[in-house]
């Protein structure tokens, strides 16, 4: 026992001791390079030959810390005679070439005035120095090193007037590292952060062998320092400041979590952790899913364990004179530390609701600061917005009373009402704070650009807000509506069943996403529904020509195009705006890196997904891209250029549409690879040889070949019985049962809600084009093998000019529009513009297939609008010869047949006379006449035509038409 003792008082009384050198006063060792105690004079109590050399006398004070003794005054006050500092010439023991130390203690005096605008505390020619803000808001450090590379400190907090701060500077070069320390009086920390050095530097400052100036410069100058000093010391080692605090009740790990370590100096509290873990995990997976994204820094610590540090509120060294009674949580966003206190009162109950509210309130606002911090290098976080995003976070919502009494005689809110935080425990300054937050997270500026209010988002964004969430009548008021697991929806009462649907849909939505590309993301979405148009601008701040956005990964609004959508959600839910803007969002997870893949990856899956003849719809774009590259540089665009689009604007080049040639990009990729690929593809920034395993010249081929293949599409049409019946009335709003193709120009074949019945169509409408067009419509192959005559009908809707209705047929497609021979029908009857025609038209069947087609061609400059709704096939079964062209009498025999077999037809007119044969699947094996002849029968061996057995077609075309016979060929 006696022996415990001893060795318990022997370390006991060294590490009273350390505690006690930490911070002065020291004694010289063989580190020290300079020690000044300013007991009456400026001694360099180092004792090496140098001292430091006054601008003018300075005056002694008693320092309030007793073990300091003595503190130097600089006086650098507008009435001083002259600017005031203590200077050092170049001496080499100040080189600072290894680790070094430098630290003192300060208090601060006049600031701000003519001479202290910009106060330095010590600086060796702007490559080295440490200063303090001239508004009292906290001390930096600065480090320049020989490649022009820099570490900065900003502590940014409010300091305490009257109060002595230690200060001190590390760098070690073992470690290859920057500190900075602020501890208060009682050698507490108050700022503490460490920075690596940066890549390229060999550790030596600039200007090494500069001169060194404290308090400011000699001569004078807007950079003095007026205040007081003590206690200098330079040291040719990197000193350890981390023991300087040695609290009365240490504290005691009481358990952790994956994310968090809690600690804990209250007895009997060991178990304070058991009502908060689970809820700042939460927040921590929902704020990581939110802010650590790929190829971006981790805002949390990514080697250690949050702390989460309970303690009565006087032993938190963050508190200060003018701290509200009612705060009861801090942070350290240096120390990865969380600081918080038991809540004792009411009106600290009131505001944090309990201990879990409280560590979910704190644990926000330490990591939306560590967010501004890493992500957009800004350390303005004022205490109205991290309150505001802390009580936010922790679940407390605006009130519809408190905003309206706010309201109340004012046109809009008033940031300086919320920048002094006084009262928002107990007043409306509450809400109007978290209104701030909640109106930025709901809108156009989401989690990802929450601040503490721009400009433009004050003036604009929020009275919006307000407005529609608070102040307009009850039955049209914005509020949240319904919910789902990673959805918010916030619209009118009115909307609430719609908005519901919405985000039903993007539940299954979001899990499809998660499963292709294997992501987990745990953060909620705020869906916003507008009624209309008129309400999206009003409310949302939405432009005219806007109908849908996506914010920053966690942010999505949409408003109905007419009252008619609302039955189905069908023109932007399954085709449009809001499948569109959804992924938008989830692709946040990829780190979308240029606007050509977040467009093209987004329309290709927005569109379930892109189906190909969505692409051959834009033909002229890849025309205009392709000409403009072959006439200006001879040859095709590159890689790059499509990603890019450098040449936009150059010449009148209308640039590259990143919709159509990303999505056309994605087609192309995906029949290769799948979406882990891809997403990997995104992550890596474009990771060509890691991601898709070919070199970037390699795709480049292969997607300008797929582009190429695009201008001459090869068509595969979805096989059709007769009877059949399209009002193009499909629950997917897309064609169904047709295939479209822009030859030329830039328009095309879409859906559209004017149909016959009131319901939808298939429209084209031009307006004064700048292009030729020339557009098809291509109906599914409908098998006839048991039909000999068919009716067609449709009705029929156009106005214009300069435009002929071309309706067309075949019975042997080809799979590309330009290789198919098609039969026109010329007897298109006259119809009238402006109202809706009924066409009938009774072809004969001469075949075991038929397409049909609608083609669109209008000259430049052309305006004109074409309709067409209830395509009808049916099948004639009357002996009445109905058809617009007579068959052909053809015969073959015998048959099955063989190379001595004769064909036999004959014609009533003259004319070219082409006789070809066919296989089953519809291509030409060869052909047998092709000239002109007169009227009247023919007989025509099939010899050696046919070198395989199988079944065949024989074609007879005519000026009047096309026969067909069935022919079954057997060799001899």
């Amino acid at each position: 026992m006696k022996i415990f003792f001893t060795l318990f008082f022997t370390v006991s009384l060294i590490t009273f001791l350390a505690a006690q050198e930490n911070g002065g006063p020291y004694s010289a060792d063989k580190n020290t390079v300079l020690l000044m105690h300013f007991e009456g004079d400026i001694t360099n109590s180092a004792n090496n030959g140098f001292t430091l050399i006054e601008s003018m006398a300075g005056t002694y004070v008693d320092n309030p810390i007793p073990e300091l003794g003595k503190a130097y005054r600089i006086d650098n006050t507008p009435d001083s005679e002259d600017s005031h500092c203590l200077y050092s010439p170049h001496n080499d023991l100040l080189n600072f070439e290894g680790s070094f130390s430098i630290e003192f203690w300060v208090k601060t005096g006049d600031l701000g005035n003519e001479k202290t605008e910009y106060p330095i505390l010590i600086d060796k020619y702007q490559s080295f120095g440490l200063g303090v803000d001239a508004n009292g808001n906290g001390f930096s450090g600065y480090v320049k090193f020989e490649n022009d590379t820099e570490v900065n400190f900003y502590q940014n907090h409010l300091l305490e007037e009257g109060k002595w701060y230690h200060i001190a500077m590390v760098f070690d070069t073992t470690a290859q590292t920057v500190s900075f320390y602020v501890h208060d009086e009682q050698k507490r920390p108050v700022f503490t952060a460490t920075r690596n050095f940066p890549q390229g530097s060999n550790g030596k400052i600039q200007h090494s062998d500069a001169e060194l100036f404290i308090g400011g410069v000699d001569g004078g100058s807007n950079i003095q320092f007026d205040g007081w000093f003590d206690e200098i010391r330079i040291s040719t080692h990197a000193a350890d400041y981390s023991e300087m605090y040695i609290p009365d009740s240490p504290f005691i790990k009481a358990g952790e979590t994956e994310h968090f370590e809690f600690y804990t100096n209250i007895p009997g509290e060991e178990d304070f952790h058991l009502q908060i873990k689970n809820e700042l995990e939460k927040e921590y997976a929902k704020l990581s899913s939110l802010w650590n994204r790929p190829c971006k820094d981790s805002i949390f610590p990514t080697d250690s364990k949050i702390a989460i540090k309970y303690s009565p509120r006087e032993d938190i060294l963050l508190i200060q004179e003018n701290t509200p009674s009612w705060k009861c949580g801090f942070h350290s966003l240096e120390l990865n530390e969380i600081y918080l206190s038991p809540i004792t009162s009411e009106l600290q109950s009131d505001y944090y609701y309990n201990l879990s509210g409280l560590a979910v309130n704190e644990f926000a606002q330490y990591a939306v600061s560590k967010r501004r911090i890493i992500r957009d290098n800004n350390p303005y976080f004022p205490a109205y917005f991290l309150e505001g995003f802390g009580l936010f976070e922790a679940g407390f919502r605006p009130r519809v009373d408190s905003m309206k009494a706010y309201m109340e005689g004012r046109e809009n809110p008033e940031i300086s009402f919320i920048q002094d935080t006084t009262g928002i425990a107990t007043t409306s300054k509450k809400d109007v704070t978290v209104s701030l937050i909640e109106g930025q997270i709901v809108g156009g500026w989401s989690y990802d650009e929450v601040n503490p209010g721009a400009a433009s988002f004050i003036a604009a964004d929020w009275p919006r807000y307000i407005r529609g969430y608070f102040l307009i009548e009850e039955d049209k008021r914005f509020r949240c509506v319904a919910a789902t697991e990673h959805f918010f929806a916030y619209s009118a009462p009115s909307d609430s069943v719609y908005a519901h649907q919405c985000i039903d849909s993007l539940e299954i939505l979001l899990a499809k996403y998660s499963e292709l590309y294997e992501l987990e993301i745990n953060h909620p979405w705020a869906f916003t529904f507008f009624h209309d148009q008129g309400n999206a601008m009003e409310i949302g701040g939405y432009s005219s020509n806007s109908n849908g956005a996506g914010y920053g990964g966690s942010a999505l609004s949409v408003y109905l195009f007419t009252e008619a959508n609302k039955n189905v959600l069908d023109n932007w839910w399954n085709y449009g705006v809001l499948k569109h803007e959804f992924f938008h969002t989830v692709s946040n997870h990829f780190n979308m890196f240029s606007f050509f893949y977040d467009e093209g990856l987004t329309t290709y899956m927005s569109n379930a997904p892109t189906r190909k003849d969505e692409l051959n719809f834009y033909n002229q774009r890849i025309i205009d891209v392709f000409d403009y590259y072959e006439n200006t540089f001879g040859r095709p665009p590159t890689m790059d250029e499509f990603v890019w689009d450098p040449h936009r604007g150059v010449d009148g080049f209308r640039g590259i549409d990143p919709y159509f040639f990303g999505a056309a990009f994605f087609h192309y990729i995906f029949q290769t690879y799948n979406y882990i690929d891809v997403k990997n593809f995104i992550v890596g920034e474009g990771d060509f040889e890691g991601a898709l395993h070919k070199s970037e010249q390699e795709i480049e081929s292969g997607y300008l070949a797929y582009l190429d293949s695009l201008l001459h599409p090869v068509f595969e049409p979805d096989t059709l019985n007769i009877p059949f019946f399209d009002d193009f009335n499909d629950d997917q709003n897309t064609f169904r049962n047709w295939n479209r193709a822009n030859v030329l120009g830039e328009e095309g074949w879409h859906i559209f809600d004017q149909g016959r019945d009131g319901s939808l169509c298939t429209r084209i409408y031009v307006n004064d084009s700048p292009y030729e067009e020339d557009d098809w419509l291509l109906s599914g192959l409908f098998n006839t093998t048991e039909v000999e005559n068919v009716k067609v009908s449709f009705s029929y809707y156009y106005w214009g000019d300069n435009f002929t209705p071309e309706f067309y047929y075949t019975t042997s497609f080809q799979g590309k529009i330009e290789d198919t021979e098609w039969i026109k029908i010329t007897d298109f009857p006259t119809i009238e513009q402006w109202t809706w025609n009924n066409l009938e038209l009774n072809l004969p069947n001469d075949g075991d297939e038929l397409v049909f087609a609608f083609r669109y061609r209008t000259a430049i400059g052309t305006t004109n609008k074409v309709m067409i709704d209830n395509f009808k096939i049916e099948e004639i079964t009357t002996d009445i010869k109905t058809s617009l062209f007579p068959k052909n009498n053809i015969q073959i025999y015998p048959n099955p047949a063989t190379s001595e077999s004769i064909i036999s037809f004959q014609t009533k007119t003259s004319g070219n006379i082409n006789l070809s044969v066919f296989d089953i699947h519809g291509r030409k094996i060869t052909t047998i006449l092709n000239k002109n002849l007169p009227a009247g029968s023919y007989n025509y061996s099939l010899s050696k035509n046919i070198l395989t057995d199988g079944i065949y077609f024989l074609r007879l075309k005519t000026q009047k038409g096309i026969s067909t016979q069935k022919i079954i060929y057997k060799k001899e």
